[in-house]
């Protein structure tokens, strides 16, 4: 088994919208602060995140069980290790088996080994929204929309999530990044 990305949205809606980013009143040099500080957080294995994660401060989960799980950032032309782990239960969510290595713990992760805490996660109808726990000075909040769609390369018969919405990155509390993101949910074929 290999672990399929799936993207949700039509590719024609997204041309253009997917990977730009727009720097609101900043410095690239502010970005790169942003990105070094997430680089220099330490994150547990994934043996050890299942004892350091913490409760998000305000959590509402009003809709199907079926956008629970994991997410990858998708970036036509870029290899983009970001992720969300999104769990209604506020736990970790079950391991892959055919990924052991992959993080379970909700959250999200700005890399492979980086994960930021919730402090607000709200999934409601198909509407997310969630902001991260500031973290030496960052912060992520992203506001978006689930939608679903049949991959015939999947199963023809289940509706596959996904994500899309606008990913903001913020440095002691000014906004630094704004950025369209896709997010694919990542399922066992």
């Amino acid at each position: 088994m290999y672990r399929v990305l799936v993207s949700t949205l039509l590719v024609g809606s997204i041309v253009g919208c997917i990977g730009t980013s727009t720097e609101l009143s900043e410095s690239s040099s502010a970005v790169s602060s942003a990105d070094q500080a997430v680089s220099n957080l330490t994150s547990p294995t994934p043996s050890q995140q299942r004892i350091t994660t913490a409760k998000p401060d305000k959590s509402r989960y009003q809709s199907k069980p079926g956008y629970e799980g994991l997410y990858y950032v998708v970036d036509p032309g870029r290899d983009d290790e970001r992720k969300l782990i999104i769990s209604y239960s506020n736990e970790p969510i079950e391991q892959k088996p055919n990924d052991p290595d992959e993080a379970t713990v909700p959250g999200f992760y700005p890399s492979h080994l980086d994960r930021l805490d919730f402090s607000d996660i709200e999934v409601v109808g198909n509407r997310i929204y969630f902001k991260t726990r500031p973290t030496n000075g960052l912060v992520y909040e992203f506001r978006g929309t689930i939608t679903e769609e049949i991959d015939p390369n999947f199963d023809p018969k289940t509706p596959v999530p996904g994500i899309t919405g606008v990913l903001k990155t913020s440095r002691d509390g000014k906004v630094v990044k704004e950025e369209k993101v896709t997010l694919g949910h990542a399922v066992i074929a």
